[in-house]
């Protein structure tokens, strides 16, 4: 009975022993693990608002490009007006060209005196057809806009034809010598329905993202989509089309108690597990940073880190820096829709990645904008890299097949320079030559190249001005007279094989293009009839331009000079060869 009682005397103590050792440790333990939870959960916390905010910045960046393609058609369908001296004879082609090219338009409008008079479609907006001065809600914002010669963007608001949209209206003037007269106002009307869909809203309600979007109408906060009344949201502000727009979104709902009481559970008993989870949780944050979620190639940022780890690579040689970008992207999205171009993108990104293998890097910019990278190629790789680019690549998606091509700016190190960033801005120089190049689709950068604004209306304008049957020009009127456009006519007259070499034999000067002897004369004539007010800016003569190869040819010219809002005074221009004038007024009498 003695022994049992020593014995049990002895459990006791050794359990007071274990529970005196194992309190202390138990409640460290506890302490660490709360601290550490409390800093996991606090960056969860912070990863999922910094996320929201770069889910709200990118939407809002997105609504910006878009109602700016909206008000470049109305700046652009005025510019029409103004150069036809009026509402042009084929408004409905041209408003349809307009309308087809962006699906956020859902009208085409001009009024004349300010009476909306002309609407493209006409069918469902016939209560557009309305007298702006005389509607009480538009009155004062047309006599602003007429007043002021700034645009008017109106909403967003319920429209009169129906539908929830935006009204972007530009005053015209006519100019008569120095005396400028109000015409009328050129109105792109936008669907706020397509607007937001082409900004890919939706997507924030798939990802489960509490969200609204609103606009400052005349002072007052107008909800425009989302949740109303969205609660613990961040605000994002940004101003477009100068009007304030807000964007209240908010980190997903989940589940986080039962997730930190499980994780609480785990780092108790797997103290290591806990911590390699961490370090795993901090490697995939880091890791989708630099990832393109489409595409699951790096993004722009990850690039930027390559290149960065690159600059201190003390075993690179030579590197081969590449900007890529699709050509006629948005054309494709249009005719194909949307699910066909991430089928495109993701394509392209795997061909890239088979293309350069372990020796490059490929990442994606944005949008169709791609980048490679590849480290100390070897001879042939320049050949295999020509053809990539020549030629024409196919996919398939939902069992069609498509037919897509790429342009593309190489940059070369370190022939080019040791800054990889820069050499990288030289790539993308070079990469939009390509694209405005009638040449090969791969440009490799020269220092004559400049860095030009890229608008995609410039390729619109590409389209229509290369099938002209004449030689088309554009420089701007100053000292200077720098070149800005020739399509492939005037680049045969002038006997250059691509945009390239015809830059470089004018030394980007409209001037250096006319026959020395004919110089002088020739450019003060040309002032004389661009600035005689019954001209209207039209000038028209004959004379002498120089070839590449030092021929001369006597051309026709006719140009006109105007404003542009972007580039100031600038001539377009169209030229003929007499020459060839002649061979076809033979042809015709024989």
């Amino acid at each position: 009975m003695d022994s049992q009682n020593t014995f049990s005397q002895r459990i006791r103590k050794n359990r007071q022993k274990k529970l005196k050792f194992h309190l202390p440790t138990l409640v460290i333990s506890v302490v660490i693990t709360s601290i550490l939870l409390g800093m996991v959960g606090h960056s969860l916390n912070e990863t999922a608002i910094n996320n929201a905010r770069l889910q709200a910045e990118s939407k809002l960046n997105a609504l910006d490009r878009t109602i700016t393609s909206c008000t470049t058609a109305a700046i652009s369908l005025a510019e029409l007006v103004t150069i036809n001296g009026g509402a042009p004879d084929d408004f409905d082609m041209i408003a349809a060209n307009i309308y087809d090219e962006s699906k956020p338009i859902s009208s085409v409008q001009l009024a004349p005196g300010g009476v909306v008079t002309y609407v493209y479609p006409e069918q469902g907006n016939q209560a557009g057809k309305i007298d702006l001065f005389s509607d009480s809600q538009r009155k004062d914002e047309a006599i602003a806009s007429k007043d002021s010669g700034k645009m008017m963007v109106a909403g967003p608001f319920t429209l009169k034809q129906g539908g929830f949209g935006m009204a972007l209206r530009q005053p015209v003037y006519m100019k008569k010598g120095d005396v400028s007269s109000f015409w009328g106002f050129a109105i792109v009307i936008a669907d706020m329905h397509e607007v937001l869909n082409e900004c890919t809203f939706e997507t924030l309600d798939k990802l489960h993202y509490p969200y609204e979007l609103t606009a400052i109408v005349d002072e007052k906060e107008v909800f425009v989509s989302g949740e109303e009344n969205v609660k613990d949201a961040e605000c994002i502000t940004q101003t477009i089309a100068g009007k304030q727009w807000n964007l209240y979104i908010a980190p997903p709902a989940s589940s986080n108690a039962l997730r930190v009481f499980w994780l609480l559970c785990i780092i108790m008993y797997f103290l290591d597990f806990a911590l390699a989870a961490m370090a795993s949780l901090i490697i995939d944050k880091n890791e989708a940073n630099i990832t393109d979620p489409l595409t699951g190639i790096r993004n722009r940022r990850g690039f930027d880190e390559a290149l960065a780890r690159m600059s201190e690579d003390k075993h690179l040689k030579r590197a081969y820096i590449i900007a890529i970008d699709l050509n006629n992207f948005k054309a494709f999205n249009d005719r194909y829709g949307h699910d066909a171009g991430d089928v495109l993108l993701k394509t392209l990104a795997e061909e890239m990645k088979n293309f350069v293998g372990r020796a490059g890097i490929v990442s994606r910019n944005g949008g169709d904008e791609f980048q490679m990278l590849f480290r100390n190629p070897d001879n042939s790789w320049m050949e295999n890299l020509h053809d990539f680019f020549n030629r024409d690549h196919h996919f398939k998606a939902d069992g069609k097949e498509y037919k897509y091509n790429i342009s593309g700016g190489l940059a070369v190190y370190p022939d080019m320079g040791n800054d990889f960033l820069e050499i990288f801005k030289k790539a993308d120089i070079a990469m939009y030559h390509a694209k405005m190049d009638h040449g090969e689709r791969l440009a490799l950068y020269d220092p004559s190249m400049k860095e030009e604004p890229r608008e995609n209306s410039g390729f619109n304008f590409k389209d229509l001005a290369g099938g002209a049957p004449a030689s088309v020009l554009i420089y701007k009127d100053d000292a200077e007279q720098e070149i800005l456009y020739a399509n492939r006519e005037c680049l045969r007259l002038f006997e250059c094989e691509n945009m390239t070499d015809f830059m470089k034999f004018c030394n980007y000067s409209f001037r250096s293009l006319i026959f020395e002897e004919d110089r002088d004369w020739t450019l003060e004539a040309m002032k004389k009839q661009h600035a005689d007010p019954v001209q209207r800016g039209y000038a028209y003569l004959s004379y002498r331009i120089r070839t590449l190869s030092g021929k001369g040819k006597q051309v026709m010219y006719i140009g006109r000079a105007i404003n542009h809002e972007f580039y100031g005074n600038i001539n377009y221009v169209l030229l003929w060869n007499e020459e060839d004038i002649a061979l076809v007024q033979s042809s015709e009498e024989d």
